[in-house]
């Protein structure tokens, strides 16, 4: 039998990452293994890094929110998140499965080194090197099966240091806007949302605001005594004591890291941005993981900073207060909710207010709202502001065009005009959304 006679499947396969950059690979190998002709069969997702912190479940010491629009019982059906999504029951079903067992299978690694050193630099070359791989590892593995099944995964080996981003995603997204076969995961999210219901957390008929605030272990804490610890391990002042913000500011390492923000950034941000629309017909959440994981790496790394027992006990006795105290500012904001720190129930909320907001909020210190929406967002919606210092981010390996679907905004210089003018028409008109988010739209 000639080896292009064969049936061949293709399978996606993760490490252990977060759940939207597993979501982010799977968005990208789903449209390149469908492009070319090959039949996806599915493999379990799985992330223990999108579990909450050991305890976190029933510390809510660092929870702000209020009891009444936002509930921190975890969902009793679905405690993974693939299962929450609806990910995993989409594909149940025959046409996902791969029928019978046995075959031959070809793994090919992909990865930005590996593509440069083949000179794979456009979507039909990509193709052609995969095409090659699972011709030459079939014929080195033939057993005489009629069927053969890909393995697409990203490269084992760790990129470089600062070069985490995948580029030739873009080529695949720039080829392959959408899914070939009209799948859609935002559909399968809501209709799992029938069958088990999530609280909502925000207000019906009014403009729904999402801010979501990076900290955890990219994060800078500030000492009792007045120094600051960076904590985030790709920077080059990881766990030395530092002076002022305006240092740390400067000290970045490359643009993966983008500086800091800090919660008063997104504040006042948050602040001037809605100081020029009219708020009495707004609902907001502010979600932040807050500094606990920040408190763990200083805890596993303390020997680097040489302190006193005396100044050590006072940073840990600072611990339990401290969120309350950063995220403060955010109860001047009117009809507001904050939400901080990491359980079951508070991602679960943070998706749904994700997937059902009129405006989400970001920094590009991290990128987990821009990989969901990527993956499960409803076409032009949510207008998505991605705050910044430094230099405008690249995300073109996340979603085409991305400087046409998200907005770039300098956060120490921000020009307000483009989003004062998308967010002012929603707050004067309703539109109905068919997948149950009674929220307003764009037209």
């Amino acid at each position: 039998m000639g080896i292009a006679d064969r049936e061949t499947f293709f399978t996606i396969r993760t490490g252990q990452q977060g759940f939207t950059d597993q979501l982010m690979q799977f968005n990208a190998f789903y449209k390149l293994g469908l492009s070319l002709g090959y039949r996806y069969v599915f493999t379990p997702f799985f992330s223990r890094r999108s579990l909450p912190r050991a305890g976190e479940e029933q510390d809510q010491s660092a929870a702000l929110h209020d009891e009444r629009r936002v509930s921190d019982t975890p969902s009793k059906k679905q405690s993974d998140i693939y299962d929450f999504l609806g990910f995993n029951q989409l594909f149940q079903s025959e046409r996902f499965q791969l029928p019978g067992s046995g075959y031959p299978q070809v793994e090919v690694e992909l990865s930005d080194r590996i593509l440069a050193e083949h000179g794979a630099s456009s979507l039909e070359a990509l193709k052609a090197y995969v095409a090659a791989r699972v011709r030459s590892g079939t014929e080195a593995v033939d057993t005489g099966d009629e069927r053969v099944l890909v393995i697409l995964r990203l490269e084992r080996k760790p990129p470089p240091q600062g070069k985490g981003k995948r580029k030739f995603f873009s080529l695949i997204h720039e080829g392959v806007p959408a899914f070939p076969d009209g799948l859609d995961l935002r559909k399968q999210y809501f209709c799992t949302r029938r069958s088990e219901e999530i609280p909502r957390a925000f207000e019906s008929g009014k403009l729904k605001i999402l801010l979501h605030m990076r900290q955890g272990d990219t994060s800078v804490v500030e000492t009792p005594w007045g120094t600051l610890i960076p904590v985030d391990s790709r920077r080059p002042d990881f766990m030395t004591e530092q002076d002022g913000y305006a240092v740390v500011k400067a000290a970045f390492s490359n643009n993966a890291v983008d500086s800091l923000f800090t919660p008063a950034d997104y504040f006042h941000f948050a602040q001037r941005l809605l100081s020029n629309i009219d708020t009495s017909n707004l609902s907001m959440l502010s979600f932040s993981d807050g500094f606990q994981r920040a408190f763990d790496v200083i805890e596993h790394q303390v020997d680097r900073l040489n302190l006193s027992s005396g100044k050590l006990q006072s940073l840990r006795d600072a611990r339990p207060g401290y969120d309350a105290k950063q995220f403060s500012l955010f109860g001047d904001i009117a009809n507001n909710t904050c939400v901080i720190g990491e359980t079951q129930a508070k991602l679960h909320q943070l998706i749904h207010a994700a997937l059902t907001a009129d405006l989400v909020i970001v920094a590009a210190q991290q990128r987990m709202l821009l990989k969901l929406i990527a993956s499960y967002g409803g076409g032009p919606a949510p207008i998505v502001i991605v705050l910044y210092r430094n230099q405008v981010p690249d995300n073109s390996d996340v979603i085409r065009h991305h400087r046409q679907r998200f907005l770039y905004i300098n956060v120490d210089n921000p020009d307000l005009t483009k989003a004062v003018e998308l967010i002012n028409p929603l707050l004067s008109r309703q539109v109905p959304v068919e997948d149950g988010n009674d929220g307003l739209r764009d037209a």
